[in-house]
């Protein structure tokens, strides 16, 4: 510019708050630099470093972390095994495999592998189900030396085919089941059945192992793998119509271990649910940060998303304190907690969710009925970084009501030896709160795709401002920009490529495939969020008390979903069906569209390119498998069945559609596994008919759904009131390993510490729970409220499982009395108790004397002290949290809104404990088995032996009180347990075939001495 010319600058909007000060001086600075000149630039180095230096910005890179890099994977964990042998390292249902149990199947295993030549940057595709034998498998081959290729066998056998010709691995092991979904490409093929029992979980049982398994050596292996070692390939949607595969050191992979274990707060005590498949990188997440350092997996199993009820249960029942999930399904069990009243399960502490950007408003539903129970964390980061890149501890509080509303959820700063830069287009940082694309640094940084250099030489640039030789950044293709207190925001893609429940989705491979098929001329794929129209929904509303659109609107915002659009080839005709079944014969199905719509040409904005705003909402589906015509929206026909027009009003409202016809399919129509969900949840509000998944897949039109609901109606499996939906008949009794040979073992209420001793019981020895919660309503109801009343509820649900004797039960803690109670209904009603047993019971509430603490602190040393003060902490905050459920329900009561389902629950709790506090016990005519932790064995004994005319029997057990269900106390309890079971039926045997021996009081002890019961 000259002299004499006018300079005129405008701030851009999109810069707020103090960036506009950093971005005036720059620009006034580069003026005065290109006045001076003659000639300058924006982004003058020296400019920038000035600027950015001043301004902090490459201060918050600042997250350099001094752990240990020399070690790979394998050899961290088996460290972590010299340290902990007998840890729990996997729990699947009821079954579980200890460190050394892992570690030895795993170096069988990877001793096959390395005879077969697999060495460091050896790839081995791995498609197994998820399973024990699975995560034996991944071990396996990172011992071997190699890097594992995940394989989902649910993927389409094209799809497999594409990855597994472009990565070339050495081996592939799998499942024989999985045969004809594994491309015949030359690849030797190792069955994981050949080396285990053929059981789904169990990979070689200790007892009978495996001939092919004996020939190798359970010891470690000397390691092969170095840290700048491949570790992993996991192939990604790519943009050309091929995904691509990324591939992972094994240094980038035990730095995110440390960074994870820093930035979420977890650890050794830490049991994580193991949600997601390996084909996703988040599975990394919730595999080894916990593997190397003593915590435990809980691996989803088939049933666990059947319902939100379900999958809270059986988080409950596996003790899981981590819960690491996609933020798509954290949207759904977050919404049906609030919509259900369904509380958190209270071993949970964390909460980590990633995939996708995180709605504000349910952040806020999440603070406000979790509180204070579970951090909840927010993280960000895409597969070429290695899982996350940074992360951000929400507020364990809701915002004010004075405080403005959240735009967005922060993603946070960067995790340990990661960092963050937001760049222009010309590579420069941008000032502070501008906009910019989000490049990650640090040691999280892949090695690259495999076989794409072109793509390499894009995505992944040079780092100017590592000192680190060769180091490199990931352009994410991401927006970002930093709020002044430091936090990054990620405002959306500046690409084709999306998120979607989780996964990272390249339209541009949907719409390459789409265009392979014949019939199609033109195609285009985008991502919709629509809604139902509010006035068609005041249109076809049926009755306000019967359907509450309303209520499922506020849970369930608008859906996203992939939709299609299409131009046909002159004269070609193709079904909707037809090219959906063509997609997902090369796609996995998060990536076939939910719609299809056929247009006669594709809109065009002015400069010629395809305008995806004009696009129509694919408002009616009703034809959706029909021709290639457009669909028009046809009346619903008439119907004698009474819940098809309610059931067309929900699918409206959770799919977004209209145009319900009684042969449309929920799938066809968009419905995915997480609005399949929803649709169940909706079903049994409305129709009081609990359905699982299975049965959706079995009736998925809307006509067959109708009659399966009218079905289990006719017989009684679920009513309508004028209220709403009747539970089916309650009862008390919950299977918890129901399958042996032998008579069950019935634990006493306490279902949290009974599903921690179910597995440990012999595969013929089945255990089921009695829990009084299962039948709130039916004990509440009782006239008379006391441990003996209860007793005979209990014994009439018992007695359906196991018509007659002998039976074997018992109590933990203060549960005993209600053992001792059923075992003397037993008894009157003419039935043997064979086994009476009293798990660490306080027969009588009663403080521990100073003699009692004192005896335990000579016996136990300091140990004993840290415990008891512990078990004073965690007791005070269960009290607390039982007083403010009990503080809401009689809220609710007063407002009228009657109780709560927690409330009712509390009540029944509250009647128990009066009832239990109140209990006066008649002389028992059989004898009591005390299994005590030594620390209880003072004061518990002489108490129990008063009321046991035939003895008391002492078993010694390991741990406290408060310890004994945890590992490796649970186990010798177990052992304890089985084996007094097992005397007694030998005993019983014996008694049957003689006399009836003399009944003596006396007490026998197996450790110490006691004097006789008076």
């Amino acid at each position: 510019m000259t002299e004499n010319e006018k300079s005129r600058c405008a701030v851009a909007s999109m810069v707020t708050g103090t960036a506009t000060g950093t971005v005036t001086d720059m620009i006034t600075s580069t003026a005065t630099d290109t006045s001076g000149s003659g000639s300058g630039s924006l982004h003058s180095d020296s400019l920038h470093s000035e600027r950015l230096h001043s301004g902090g910005l490459l201060d918050r890179n600042a997250t350099t972390r001094d752990w240990p890099l020399d070690r790979c994977i394998p050899e961290l964990f088996e460290a972590q095994v010299a340290r902990t042998p007998d840890a729990v390292a996997l729990i699947y249902d009821q079954q579980q495999l200890t460190y050394d149990q892992l570690n030895r199947r795993a170096n069988q295993l990877a001793h096959h592998l390395r005879s077969q030549g697999v060495q460091a940057e050896s790839l081995v595709g791995i498609c197994i189900d998820r399973s024990f034998d699975l995560f034996i498998g991944l071990l396996a081959i990172l011992k071997a030396g190699g890097a594992y290729l995940p394989l989902d066998p649910n993927y389409p056998a094209e799809r497999l085919a594409v990855i597994v010709e472009d990565a070339q691995p050495v081996l592939l092991l799998g499942q024989r089941q999985h045969a004809t979904c594994l491309p015949d490409l030359g690849v030797p093929r190792i069955w994981i059945e050949d080396w285990g029992d053929g059981d789904r979980a169990t990979f070689i049982p200790p007892s009978d192992p495996n001939p092919a398994a004996q020939a190798f050596p359970e010891q470690n292996l000397p390691p092969l793998a170095q840290p700048h070692n491949l570790a992993y390939i996991i192939y990604t949607s790519g943009s050309t119509g091929k995904p691509k595969g990324v591939m992972i050191e094994h240094r980038s992979l035990v730095n995110f271990c440390w960074a994870a274990q820093e930035a979420y707060g977890i650890g050794g005590g830490d049991r994580v649910l193991q949600f997601s498949t390996i084909n996703f990188d988040l599975s990394v997440e919730q595999i080894f940060p916990y593997l190397i350092s003593g915590g435990s997996l809980a691996l989803r199993t088939p049933s666990l998303t059947e319902s939100i009820p379900q999958f809270l249960a059986c988080c409950d029942a596996w003790g899981v304190t981590v819960l690491d999930l996609p933020t798509a399904y954290w949207n759904l069990l977050i919404a049906e907690m609030v919509s259900g009243g369904y509380p958190l399960p209270r071993s949970i502490r964390r909460a980590i969710i990633i995939g996708e950007p995180a709605n504000p408003e349910q952040v806020a539903q999440w603070q406000r009925h979790v509180g204070q129970q579970a951090q909840l964390i927010n993280a960000y980061g895409p597969t070429e970084a290695t899982v996350a890149a940074t992360q951000y501890w929400l507020p364990l509080e809701p915002p004010s009501s004075d405080e403005p509303p959240e735009v967005r959820v922060s993603v946070g700063h960067p995790m340990g030896n990661m960092q963050i830069y937001l760049l222009d287009q010309q590579q420069q940082q941008v000032p502070e709160g501008a906009i910019g694309e989000i490049c990650i640094g640090g040691l999280g940084v892949a090695r690259g795709y495999l076989n794409r250099p072109e793509r390499n030489a894009d995505r992944f640039v040079p780092d100017p401002w590592s000192p680190e030789p060769g180091a490199r950044l990931y352009r994410t293709g991401d927006l970002g920009c930093y709020r002044p207190d430091g936090r990054l925001d990620c405002l959306g893609r500046m690409d084709n490529q999306i998120k979607l429940r989780g996964y990272r989705i390249e339209l541009g491979e949907i719409e390459t495939c789409l265009h392979q098929h014949p019939a199609v001329k033109q195609a285009v794929v985008i991502v919709r969020e629509d809604k139902v129209r509010e006035d068609k929904v005041r249109e076809d509303k049926i009755r306000e008390d019967k359907i509450r659109e309303d209520k499922i609107r506020a849970n369930y915002p608008g859906q996203k979903r992939l939709v299609a659009y299409w131009v046909a080839q002159p004269g070609q005709g193709v079904s909707t069906a037809e090219l959906r079944q063509s997609l997902s014969r090369q796609l996995p199905d998060y990536m076939v569209p939910a719609a299809f719509v056929c247009l006669e040409a594709l809109p065009l904005n002015p400069n010629g390119k395809v305008d995806r705003a004009a696009l129509p909402a694919p408002s009616s589906l009703a034809n959706n498998g029909a021709a290639i015509a457009p669909p028009t929206s046809l009346p619903f026909p008439q119907t004698q069945k009474p819940c098809e027009q309610p059931l067309v009003q929900i699918w409206q409202t959770l799919l977004g559609i209209e145009g319900i016809q009684p042969q449309s399919n929920f799938f066809e129509l968009g419905g995915d596994s997480l609005s399949a969900l929803r649709l169940l949840v909706q079903l049994e509000k409305q129709f009081g008919t609990p359905l699982t998944l299975s049965a959706l897949f079995q009736a998925p039109t809307l006509a067959a759904l109708a009659e399966l609901i009218d079905e289990l109606r006719s017989n009684g499996q679920g009513l309508v009131g004028q209220t709403g939906a009747i539970a089916p008949t309650e009862n008390t009794i919950m299977p918890l390993k129901p399958s042996g040979r032998k008579p069950p073992f019935f634990f006493i209420n306490a279902m949290s510490f009974a599903t921690l001793l179910a597995p440990h019981f012999g595969s013929d020895s089945p255990i089921y729970g009695i829990n009084i919660f299962g039948a709130t309503e039916r004990l509440l109801a009782l006239p008379e409220f006391s441990l003996g009343a209860v007793a005979q509820a209990c014994v009439a649900d018992l007695r359906q499982v196991q018509p007659q004797g002998p039976y074997f039960l018992g109590g933990y803690c203060d549960n005993s009395k209600l053992a001792f109670e059923i075992a003397q209904c037993l008894q009157h009603q003419g039935e043997t108790v064979s086994l009476l047993a009293f798990l660490d019971a306080t027969w009588e509430a009663e403080l521990q004397t100073w003699q009692t603490h004192q005896q335990n602190l000579r016996e136990f040393g300091l140990g004993y002290i840290r415990e008891k003060i512990g078990n004073r902490l965690r007791v005070g905050r269960e009290q607390l949290k039982i007083g403010l459920e009990k503080w809401r329900s009689r809220l609710h009561q007063a407002q009228g809104q009657g109780a709560t389902e927690v409330g009712r629950d509390i009540q029944l709790l509250r009647r128990y404990e009066s009832a239990s506090a109140q209990h006066q016990p008649e002389a028992y005519a059989g004898a009591i088995d005390c299994f005590l932790c030594s620390e209880m064995r003072m004061t518990q004994v002489p108490r129990v032996a008063r009321v046991a005319r035939s003895g008391v029997h002492i078993h010694t057990i390991t741990g406290y009180h408060h310890t004994l269900f945890e590992p490796p106390h649970v186990q010798h309890l177990a052992q304890q347990l089985e084996a007094t079971m097992d005397a007694a039926m030998e005993a019983a045997n014996v008694v049957s075939a003689e006399t009836t021996p003399e009944v003596t009081s006396s007490v026998s002890v197996d450790s110490g001495s006691l004097a006789k019961n008076p």
